[in-house]
């Protein structure tokens, strides 16, 4: 046993309340280090007492396990994520066979002797695992105390459950805004059972279009911070816990929240109480930064010159006009919006960045959370962004038919032109994809034009970048002149060029094959 899986055993002590004796009967495992019967899976299965293990991996944090056997069936109960995984009990306990279709069998490699195990009290978790770790209707109370308890995945559970549900919040919503009409009040002299299905059926399209309107915005969204007294509490739930999965955990709520010092500290235990190597990196960079160094400031004009971080693109290089160098073939626009600096992509949301002292800027967004971006040199002189004009797609129409996108583009609906041209590039009708993308672009609507790429890229219409200078000609804040400045188009036209190259050698190799086989017949 190494000092990790001392250190593992140590905090199982917060997993009962006192040390019992030995259980009196034999231990359905071996103690010891066992490892993978497959010479290429690296992972090591150690075995520390009756109750106690943990799986090891290059790379990652060690994962902790409490099992129980059944009969010739042992339960590995994952301590971070609450599931369990089936082994069948071979050789004594000295060989774990994992259930078909499942790999991780194990083989004892080096006994070792067992260490004390804490018994639990009935009651508790750890006395019937099955009871809480297999039940997935426990309300708060049950995940807090088991918690307390020292169940990480309740933390993990509890936590996520802190944060309001955008099911619960639309239904809220949908609630007030779509109330039951008279017509379907039974009992009441309104009622209209004819009329109340007609009616039904119109709310049901109006609530289905503006539920694809708040998934889509929720997807695109900046992370939603936890309430104030749910992140007071978080440092000290990782303090106590200790664990990877919980400090990780809590590290994200709290750097959403915008408490990047308290983020910092969680990270660091993390990495080295839980061990995870992940946690040590992105902790690294924010190790010798105070709170000071962390206040985030209000961004009153947007960086130029070069950062380099540790966030999704390690490279960005602000120049004239908002354009931003992500690498060798990617150009993206800054923006100033809230006091943020916002970078679009092409997931149809932002990278987003806070400015600190020391001319840093820290990564806020999803994709980004924990980076640490510094200036590399002098900052330069660039010409101001430009605001381009944009016109929102409403969602507005749901597809829930065949018929239904031509007709709603037809009443000139935007999101059903949009949806139409979608089945058409599907269907690879590019040339009738374009002509729906460009009613949508030329509105001013950023998908349609950044849909008018795929025609491009996929469909081969290299008249594409001529129509988006056309109406870039007509209006220089024209959505269509940012697409047009920041798409690679001859990088575009290259891939291109390369499919179907690739897709007429595939035709010819498969013609030749068919000729084969109709001369040997």
């Amino acid at each position: 046993m190494d000092a990790l899986d001392r250190l593992f055993l140590a905090l199982g002590g917060a997993l009962a309340l006192g040390f019992a004796a030995q259980a009196h009967a034999a231990a359905p495992l071996a103690c010891g280090e066992y490892r993978s019967t497959d010479a290429d899976d690296q992972r090591t299965l150690v075995v520390l007492n009756e109750q106690q293990a943990l799986v090891r991996a290059p790379e990652r944090a060690p994962q902790r396990y409490l099992y129980q056997a059944r009969g010739k069936r042992l339960y590995l109960y994952d301590l971070d994520d609450g599931h369990a995984s089936e082994y069948k009990l071979e050789r004594g306990g000295k060989q774990l066979r994992a259930q078909e279709g499942m790999d991780g069998s194990y083989r004892l490699a080096e006994a070792a002797a067992c260490q004390p195990v804490r018994l639990p009290p009935p009651g508790e978790c750890r006395a019937d695992l099955a009871a809480c770790f297999e039940r997935d209707d426990a309300d708060a109370d049950a995940l807090r105390g088991w918690c307390e308890e020292g169940m990480s995945f309740a933390c993990v559970r509890m936590i996520d459950g802190w944060a309001p549900s955008g099911d619960e919040a639309r239904k809220r919503s949908y609630e007030a805004e779509f109330p039951e009409p008279a017509v379907c009040k039974e009992g009441t002299r309104q009622f209209d059972a004819q009329a109340c299905e007609q009616a039904a059926k119109e709310a049901f399209g109006q609530i289905m279009a503006k539920e694809l309107a708040d998934i889509a915005g929720e997807l695109n969204s900046d992370p939603k911070p936890l309430p104030a007294a749910r992140l007071d509490a978080l440092p000290a739930l990782c303090a106590r816990d200790g664990s990877a999965a919980v400090c990780n955990k809590a590290a994200e709520a709290l750097w959403d929240g915008g408490r990047y010092l308290p983020a910092r500290d969680a990270l660091q235990v993390a990495c080295e109480r839980g061990g995870d190597p992940q946690a040590c990196e992105l902790a690294a960079p924010l190790a010798g930064l105070d709170a000071a160094a962390l206040a985030a400031k209000p961004a009153k004009a947007l960086p130029c010159g070069a950062y380099a971080g540790n966030g999704l693109i390690g490279d960005l290089n602000f120049g004239d006009r908002g354009l931003v160098e992500a690498g060798a073939a990617t150009v993206l626009r800054a923006r100033i919006e809230n006091g943020d600096i916002r970078i679009r992509h092409d997931k149809g949301g932002d990278f987003v960045l806070k400015p600190v002292a020391g001319g840093r800027l820290l990564g806020v967004d999803s994709w980004n959370r924990f980076a640490v971006y510094e200036a590399q040199g002098k900052a330069g002189r660039c010409a101001p962004p430009v605001a381009y004009k944009e016109k929102p797609l409403a969602l507005d129409c749901p597809v829930l038919k065949e018929g239904d996108a031509e007709a709603c583009c037809q009443r000139g609906n935007l999101h059903g032109c949009n949806s139409l041209g979608n089945q058409l590039a599907l269907d690879g009708d590019w040339a009738g994809a374009k002509a729906q993308y460009l009613k949508l672009c030329r509105q001013g609507v950023r998908v349609g034009c950044e849909n008018l790429r795929q025609v491009y890229s996929e469909g081969g219409d290299e008249s594409v970048p001529e129509d988006l200078h056309k109406l870039c000609a007509k209006d220089a804040r024209h959505v269509a002149c940012d697409v047009l400045e920041t798409t690679q188009w001859e990088l575009l036209g290259f891939a291109n060029a390369l499919r179907q190259a690739a897709e007429e050698l595939e035709a010819q190799e498969a013609g030749g094959d068919g000729e084969e086989d109709a001369g040997m017949e």
